[in-house]
């Protein structure tokens, strides 16, 4: 719920997402993403998990 908090505020609330009826949650990088981004403040989010989500792209 942590990482659907960070991508509802960064996106857009996605039922699904919670109810089981969507493409099958979020991948490890993204929850990494996610749940990086929230240890910062609110305000701060979106930068957060583009930086992550951009990083993951090296690995």
């Amino acid at each position: 719920m942590a990482a659907y908090e960070v991508y509802s505020h960064v996106f857009q609330p996605q039922q699904a997402l919670i109810e089981g009826n969507c493409r099958g949650g979020f991948g490890i990088g993204e929850l990494i993403a996610f749940l990086y981004a929230r240890s910062f403040p609110k305000s701060e989010w979106k930068q957060r998990v583009e930086e992550a989500l951009d990083g993951n792209k090296n690995l």
